[in-house]
């Protein structure tokens, strides 16, 4: 979508929802300290009634939302699905994080067990059958991890605390929220082009409309 620090607006005809990609440098290496950490940040932040849901969905800005770090590629992206107002969805997004990172809000400790359990169920998931393990294997050969990778990661995940997630959502999921170092892009209806790219310039961000 451009430079860091741009973005673009494009008209859809046929659709009256909007929609957006956003997305940053993140986590590069599944071998960091804070890979773990990472893991659960997004998962206490996207799970099924936790901040993500409740303030996005639960208040009718979007119908569906996606948040995740690739570590291949060194990138974050963050997805807003089916948004009756992305400008102002995202503008939440932001709040939520700041109030995690900047705002001195404490996550709650039951909501970041279930976040660690979610982590753990997933990653136990994926070795679940001979298939699935030899895959997983095949997996680590790619990444360029050690054979032990999964149970040192598993046991890791468990050790996470309330500062180690804090911190990872201030050191990798803050910034996708930023303009400097970001890319967006949003769909939206034609008639709504220019509305949406002035909320965008309200908001800080860098976006030129193109129909």
């Amino acid at each position: 979508t451009g430079a860091p620090g741009t973005g673009r607006v494009a008209g859809v005809a046929g659709t009256e929802s909007s929609y957006l990609i956003q997305t940053g440098p993140a986590l590069t290496s599944f071998l960091s300290p804070d890979y773990p950490a990472c893991l659960v940040a997004v998962e206490y932040l996207t799970a099924l009634e936790g901040p993500f849901w409740m303030r996005l969905r639960g208040m009718g800005l979007t119908y569906s939302y996606s948040l995740f770090l690739n570590v291949v590629e060194g990138l974050g992206y963050f997805f807003l699905s089916k948004s009756t107002n992305v400008a102002k969805a995202l503008k939440e997004a932001v709040s939520i994080i700041e109030g995690f990172t900047k705002d001195g809000k404490e996550l709650d400790p039951q909501e970041l067990e279930g976040a660690k359990s979610a982590v753990i169920s997933s990653l136990v998931e994926r070795c679940s059958t001979v298939a699935e393990t030899a895959q997983q294997s095949l997996m680590q050969c790619l990444k360029q991890v050690p054979g032990d990778f999964q149970a040192t990661v598993l046991a890791r995940v468990e050790a996470v605390t309330i500062a180690d997630v804090t911190a990872a959502m201030a050191k990798y999921v803050a910034p996708l929220f930023g303009v400097a170092h970001t890319t967006a892009a949003v769909t939206c209806n034609p008639s709504k082009v220019e509305e949406v790219v002035e909320q965008f310039i309200a908001l800080g961000g860098v976006l030129r409309g193109e129909v």
